[in-house]
């Protein structure tokens, strides 16, 4: 049995932290999730994982505007004298992998991609004193010291992944339990701007996008609500639609009956779309049977040219017949906007 530090923020349950950390307690490793908010938890992080001595310290580096902070951790860790295994996943770790190895000797590899399967692997082959330098998924240095990616990792089945690790206390709004959860991983779509994007095209490319099956969504929010006092559901999906409106009603029926069929009390939800997945029908479904209360739309910017530039496959009329539609439905809105777009 191993040890394992698993470092990021955890300003609500962080999924990506938590899938790993259940993933490795299935295979009887122990895992510590350290919170690492803000910079004010930085002593505490480092304290944590002195103390702890872990065999392996896992860091998320998902966000580019905060690996300066992550990565001042690894480098404090190695001043301080920890000699477990470093390695650092996530999003811009993963598009930076070969630039991150060679600035930053603390490190010792780079898990890339979703990171369930290649972080297990390495876990048992650092506890096993066997070689990880040729592990898929991973980038290294070689032995002539020099960065390198090696073969694509093999992405995890979404039906075989265990629920994520649930400890501690759920967070609540005026009394109501609250958790994160996915249906699904990745986006259909194609824009130019976004991470996810690329992340999904690089992973898996010609397929950008995989859902879980409802059934089991349902026993997950049902579980939620009977164990951990849960009502409203947090869809962190990329994009909680699939192409085609005929497609979502379907998903979003299936789920709602399976809800009811298990017997689920009162609860709501909060999901992501873009203006293109914005069908009446649909969201009726989505409200009515799904009790959908906030919708996050990927509006972005509201020019035409913007639209273009983006690739968001959208137009301004679309965006306004989004907006009108929640309205009308009395949905909670929210859309970020780009203000310094390429135009």
């Amino acid at each position: 049995m191993s040890s394992i530090a698993l470092v990021g923020p955890e300003i609500e349950e962080n999924l990506s932290l938590r899938y790993l950390a259940a993933v490795l307690a299935e295979a009887g490793h122990e895992s510590d999730i350290v919170p690492f908010n803000q910079d004010g938890d930085f002593g505490a992080a480092l304290e944590h994982i002195l103390a702890t001595q872990p065999d392996l310290v896992g860091i998320s580096l998902a966000f580019q505007w905060r690996a300066s902070d992550f990565l001042a951790l690894a480098v404090a860790l190695r001043e301080r004298g920890y000699t477990g295994h470093i390695t650092v996943g996530g999003h811009f770790a993963t598009f930076t992998a070969l630039e991150l190895l060679a600035d930053f000797p603390e490190l010792d590899s780079v898990v890339r991609q979703e990171a369930e399967g290649t972080l297990l692997d390495l876990v048992e082959r650092l506890a096993e004193g066997a070689d990880y330098l040729d592990l898929a998924g991973l980038a290294v240095r070689g032995e002539d010291g020099a960065p390198r990616k090696n073969a694509d990792p093999r992405l995890p089945d979404l039906a075989k992944l265990p629920r994520p690790d649930r400890r501690g206390e759920p967070a609540s709004c005026f009394g109501h339990g609250i958790a994160p959860l996915v249906s699904s991983r990745g986006c259909y779509a194609n824009c130019s701007f976004c991470c996810i994007a690329a992340w999904h095209e690089q992973s898996l490319p010609g397929k950008r996008y995989r859902v879980r099956d409802p059934e089991e969504v349902a026993k997950e929010m049902v579980a939620l609500q009977r164990d951990r006092g849960i009502d409203i559901f947090v869809f962190h999906d990329d994009n909680f639609f699939v192409p085609g409106h005929k497609k979502n009603r379907e998903r979003f029926t299936a789920l709602a009956d399976a809800l009811q069929r298990h017997g689920i009390g009162p609860f709501a939800t909060v999901v992501k779309a873009r203006p293109t997945d914005c069908d009446p029908e649909v969201f009726r479904i989505l409200k009515q049977r799904l009790n959908c209360i906030r919708v996050y739309i990927g509006i972005e910017t509201d020019t035409d040219q913007g639209l273009d530039t983006l690739q968001r496959w959208s137009s301004t009329k679309l965006n306004k017949k989004a907006i009108e539609l929640v309205r009308e439905l009395d949905l909670y809105t929210c859309f970020n906007m780009l203000i310094f777009d390429p135009d």
